[in-house]
């Protein structure tokens, strides 16, 4: 019995020495993993990633990005790379939505890591980022966001050359699209660079998309910038399509042939004019309101943990990303269908009367020329 009594305090001695142990490790991986970290910086971090509201919009943010990845992919192959637009125009959609299928990408692999993470960190300062993993995925993520901003500017401009040179764009302006994507994604490196190239990313970095302190100023004039393309792709958007209907009904002195040139420039552009518009629509919301929260939340919210949280939830629900590829599907389809009916009505109608006697005439014209 007393060997039994000695054996039990023995134990209970090693276990207490065994927990003092683990405890004092903890507290020496704390003191290790805080650096050059502060408390109080610790503590915020915990704050923002245990924030039910927070942790909820990274998981949400993570899944809908997941769905829309493979969504924008499929879109390109099943109907950008059959699509009967100029090669100009394809170049230029399939770099915006395998831009926008390469953010998802990215949002759902980084805001799931960070959704898990917060489950197993061992202390508080452990859901501080890596400066080092912070700095490549924000700037990568930004860049991807940043050229499908500027692309529906690239829409625009392609879609103008190609409405007031609809005779001869067809074997023209081959590069145009090569050459504009270029142009755009120079300027998307010279805005960032100019943007970060004084920032250390030092930290403390407490999400993944909020953008560190020492640059804040110069990134509100980035959105100040964007809120004017916005706009400007906005007017241009809406110009182009009272051109595009003015264009389309105007049948008078055009050949079959002609008459089908048109009809590609029309449904490319209306496609366009829908990206654009809702490309607009969802950029301007996101700009306008993360604008709104980073100059009037400090006066607003009453913690900084709150005032971080609103910023990173603004910034973390990607829906436009899984709303472009359903609106892309029903467009096409519909282009697709009005399509057939109207060269099936052109083959049908052409044929006869004044006109259909030009066109067989053209015909035999270039049967025995």
């Amino acid at each position: 019995m007393d060997q039994l009594l000695a054996t039990e305090t023995v134990f209970m001695e090693n276990n207490t020495a065994f927990s003092n142990a683990t405890q004092l490790h903890a507290n020496i991986t704390q003191v290790l993993m805080m650096g050059s970290y502060t408390r109080e910086e610790c503590l915020l971090a915990h704050q923002l990633n245990n924030d039910i509201y927070f942790l909820g919009s990274l998981f949400f943010s993570s899944v809908v990005s997941l769905i829309a990845s493979p969504s924008l992919i499929y879109f390109i192959y099943s109907k950008l790379l059959t699509a009967k637009f100029h090669t100009n125009l394809k170049i230029l959609l399939i770099l915006y939505f395998g831009s926008l299928s390469l953010f998802s990408l990215g949002v759902s692999f980084g805001f799931g890591y960070r959704f898990v993470i917060t489950f197993f960190v061992q202390n508080d300062c452990e859901l501080l980022i890596d400066p080092i993993f912070f700095k490549y995925y924000h700037l990568g993520l930004l860049g991807l966001m940043t050229f499908s901003m500027l692309l529906p500017i690239g829409f625009a401009i392609e879609r103008f050359i190609a409405l007031f040179n609809a005779k001869i764009y067809e074997h023209s302006f081959k590069h145009l699209g090569s050459i504009i994507s270029t142009i755009l994604f120079a300027f998307e490196d010279l805005l960032l660079w100019l943007i970060y190239k004084d920032e250390t990313f030092a930290g403390p970095h407490y999400a993944l998309v909020l953008v560190p302190t020492t640059s804040a100023t110069l990134f509100n004039l980035f959105f100040y910038f964007f809120i004017g393309v916005q706009l400007f792709s906005l007017v241009c958007t809406v110009i182009i399509l009272i051109q595009n209907r003015r264009m389309a009904q105007k049948k008078e002195n055009q050949t079959v042939s002609m008459r089908f040139v048109m009809i590609e420039v029309y449904e490319a552009t209306r496609l366009m004019v829908v990206v654009g518009f809702l490309h607009v629509f969802f950029v301007g919301c996101y700009v306008v309101g993360g604008l709104t929260v980073r100059l009037l939340g400090p006066s607003y919210f009453d913690s900084v943990a709150n005032y971080l949280i609103a910023r990173a939830i603004y910034c973390s629900v990607p829906i436009y990303n899984l709303v472009i590829p359903l609106v892309g599907f029903k467009v096409m389809n519909d282009l697709e269908k009005k399509r057939k009916k109207e060269v099936n009505e052109t083959i049908q109608l052409k044929s006869i009367g004044e006109e259909g006697m030009k066109n067989y005439q053209d015909l035999l014209k270039q049967i025995w020329d």
